[in-house]
């Protein structure tokens, strides 16, 4: 099963990203990190769609590529709306937003053995979330609330989005596409948001360009999982990047952690190990 493989590198890369992003982002805004990933998407991306012999398709793969960036860079700007802590724990649950839609959409089902491991993987990815449950008694609901769950909405149409469209033209074509949408976002950026473009020399903007480099390779190992395997699988197996963030969090950021996070991530390798059997 290539697209577990592919599945898992996606994981490990987003959990990298999650770490460059929470050093970088109390300084630099979400319209920087768009700007600077389109030079990383020129630089790690079209490079693999190019020796892929990647084609240029103008109907439908670039309108549909440029929607996924859309839906996919929206997400940066929900982190800003509301307690962070708040509104990415309600984005975590994308992979059941993306279960739903490819169940619809797609007509994938899952063995009651997968349903049980993407519970699991789910439970365990809000309970890492959450820093300290005795808290939770005081959050009110706000607009943090509703910004998540259409976070969570758009990233999980966006992964059924990349199932469709590389099911139709393959990854190599799909991730040309989809780098020529984000430059389209991104010059629309610079042109109508250009005041929110922060490129200071500090320790931050490495931080936010290494979080860019392993974004787009994560994007790599996605279109290639999603080639073969089923959203309702690949998402809830790449979602796990949570996971990689606590460790980072705590073996270098020196971050503390609660004790429901350490149960949060058993139950996501209990969740991964089942779904790798199916």
């Amino acid at each position: 099963m290539a697209w577990l493989f592919f599945a898992f590198i996606t994981a490990i890369f987003w959990g990298l990203v999650l770490a460059c992003v929470k050093r970088s982002f109390s300084t630099f805004t979400p319209t920087t990190f768009v700007v600077v990933g389109s030079a990383t998407a020129l630089l790690i991306l079209l490079p693999f769609a190019l020796l892929g012999n990647a084609r240029i398709v103008f109907w439908p793969l670039l309108p549909g590529a440029l929607l996924v960036g859309a839906l996919f860079i929206f997400e940066f700007y929900v982190l800003e709306k509301g307690k962070l802590a708040l509104t990415g724990t309600v984005l975590n649950t994308y992979p059941f937003f993306a279960i739903v839609l490819a169940g619809v959409a797609l007509g994938e089902q899952l063995t009651i053995f997968a349903k049980f491991g993407v519970g699991l993987i789910l439970v365990g990815l809000m309970l890492i979330s959450v820093e300290r449950m005795k808290d939770l008694k005081n959050v009110r609901v706000g607009s943090w609330l509703l910004w998540g769950l259409v976070g969570a909405l758009a990233s999980g149409l966006g992964d059924v989005l990349i199932k469709i469209l590389v099911s139709d033209f393959g990854p190599y074509s799909y991730s040309l596409a989809f780098v020529i949408g984000w430059l389209i976002i991104a010059a629309l950026l610079i042109i109508f948001d250009r005041r929110h473009i922060q490129i200071k020399a500090t320790k931050d903007f490495l931080y936010l360009c290494l979080g860019a480099v392993f974004l787009f390779s994560g994007y790599i190992s996605l279109h290639l999982a999603l080639a073969g395997g089923p959203v309702s699988l690949v998402t809830p197996i790449t979602a796990t990047s949570a996971a990689v963030s606590l460790f980072l969090a705590l073996a270098w950021l020196k971050e503390k952690i609660f004790i429901q996070q350490l149960i949060g991530a058993f139950c996501i390798v209990a969740g991964v190990i089942m779904v790798s059997l199916v």
